[in-house]
């Protein structure tokens, strides 16, 4: 595998950690008043990036980030 599609891979998984990271710190009133049911999936899946030592298995990033995406698409009233 090439040097730039591992550091990109790793700059992808960063960020995920930091959305969770910062969702996990927010209060739940502000939670719930954006309705970002979301928080508890984006904790668990920072967690997992940042805690896995033996390494983050990509395929089931992408898989439960597509599904999310597409979640979002359709709460959102997007059709594309």
């Amino acid at each position: 595998m090439c040097k730039a599609k591992i550091e990109g891979q790793i700059a992808i998984l960063m960020g995920i950690a930091q959305i969770g990271e910062t969702l996990q710190k927010l209060d739940n009133t502000l939670i719930k008043k954006y309705d970002l049911i979301e928080k508890e999936g984006a904790c668990f899946t920072k967690n997992y990036i940042v805690h896995n030592y033996e390494g983050v298995h990509l395929a089931l990033i992408e898989k439960n980030y597509k599904r999310f995406f597409a979640y979002l698409k359709k709460r959102n009233g997007k059709n594309d």
